[in-house]
C-alpha cells in the first residue's frame, strides 16, 4: 500500500513542518509496516517553487497512493482540502489522527456538503447554504441528513430536485446516499397514510 500524507504548510514554518511530516510518517511506519509513505516534502523539495506548481506536483504523488492521510488543521487550508477533494474523486481511502489511533472512513463524495449540487452560496472560507435545511454548512462537513433524517417537507424538497435532474434539468445529480434516505422518509410518511 502507499499512503500519502496531507498536511498543511503554508503559513507555517517549514521546518516544524517538516519535523512534524517525519513524525507523522514514524507513527504511520508502525501501523502500516509493509506501505510506502510520501510527504509534500518528498515529493518536492524545493519549497521556493511557485505555489501552484507545488500544490500540482502533491495532488499528481497523491493519486498514485491508496490512501491519504489527514492531518490535524488540514480543514483550514486550501490545499489539504483541494487535496482531500482529489482523493475523494478519484475513490482513495482517506484516513486521519484523533490522539494517534487511525480511523479510516470510506472514501464517499456524495456525503460532504461541499459535492452536494444543493449546497449554495459558498464563500472563501468554505461555508455556504444547504438549500434544504436553509442552515449554513461547511464544505468539508458530512451531510447531516445522513445523521439525522430530514423532515417530510424537507425529504419531498430532496426528491423534487431529484426529479428534475431525473426528466433532463441540466444540473448536477444528487448524491445517491441522500437520494436514499428522502426516499426512506417518503416511504415512512406515506406508510401513516
Amino acid at each position: 500500500m502507499k499512503i500519502y500524507i496531507s498536511l498543511p504548510i503554508t503559513g507555517y514554518d517549514l521546518q516544524e513542518r517538516k519535523r512534524y511530516s517525519e513524525n507523522v510518517k514514524k507513527r504511520l511506519r508502525q501501523i502500516y509496516t509493509d506501505s510506502e509513505i510520501i510527504t509534500p516534502f518528498d515529493v518536492c523539495a524545493d519549497p521556493s517553487l511557485p505555489y501552484e506548481e507545488l500544490i500540482g506536483k502533491d495532488i499528481a504523488a497523491l493519486l498514485t497512493c491508496d490512501m491519504v492521510y489527514v492531518c490535524n488543521g488540514s480543514n483550514h487550508s486550501k490545499g489539504c482540502r483541494l487535496e482531500r477533494y482529489a482523493a475523494l474523486f478519484y475513490g482513495k481511502i482517506i484516513t486521519n489522527k484523533e490522539d494517534f489511533d487511525i480511523k479510516v472512513e470510506p472514501s464517499n463524495p456524495t456525503s460532504y456538503c461541499g459535492e452536494c449540487p444543493l449546497f449554495r452560496h459558498e464563500d472563501t472560507d468554505g461555508f455556504g447554504i444547504c438549500h434544504v435545511s436553509s442552515r449554513e454548512q461547511r464544505c468539508s462537513d458530512i451531510c447531516q441528513f445522513l445523521s439525522a433524517h430530514p423532515t417530510p417537507r424537507q425529504a419531498a424538497k430532496l426528491l423534487h430536485y431529484a426529479q428534475k435532474w431525473r426528466r433532463g434539468k441540466k444540473c448536477a445529480m444528487l448524491p445517491p446516499a441522500i437520494l436514499g434516505v428522502a426516499i426512506d422518509i417518503a416511504i415512512r410518511t406515506m406508510r401513516k397514510c
